[in-house]
């Protein structure tokens, strides 16, 4: 018997347990062994009175020598200009954690630190990504619903 629209999309929507890939484990990924971490260096006293300045960062930090380079699409030559300066910037810090960070050791860098809100879902001009589309309200003077 030929199966229906409905069951193929069922199938493919909700395979069977035996088509699922398995769940990857902490075991399948390469562990990182150099982080760039983001924080503060900040005085702190030590037991005997005297003052140390101490590199207090955020709880999570960046792996860096498991990072794989962006790949750049498109025609937009600007943005692959970026994404190629990115990969660069990154080929250049890990190269300098490779040869000026020891097993154990941390040494602070300089770096710009940029913070960045996602955009709302949606394409843009869209009401979805927020925006108002004169469009809507004459699809809905053109357009009766059915009941």
């Amino acid at each position: 018997m030929a199966k229906n629209f409905a069951e193929l999309a069922n199938e493919l929507l909700n395979p069977a347990p035996a088509q699922t890939a398995a769940p990857t484990t902490g075991t399948d990924r390469v562990k990182a062994k150099v982080w760039l971490n983001l924080g503060v260096t900040l005085p702190m006293q030590q037991e005997d009175g005297s003052m140390v300045d101490t590199f207090i960062s955020i709880p999570v930090g960046v792996p860096l020598d498991t990072m794989e380079p962006m790949v750049a699409r498109g025609n937009n030559v600007e943005n692959n200009q970026k994404v190629e300066i990115g990969n660069m910037f990154m080929e250049h810090l890990q190269q300098w954690a490779d040869e000026e960070v020891a097993e154990g050791e941390s040494k602070t860098l300089t770096v710009e630190v940029q913070a960045r809100r996602v955009k709302a879902q949606g394409t843009a001009g869209t009401s979805g990504a927020g925006g108002t589309n004169p469009l809507v309200a004459e699809l809905h003077k053109h357009i009766k619903l059915v009941k």
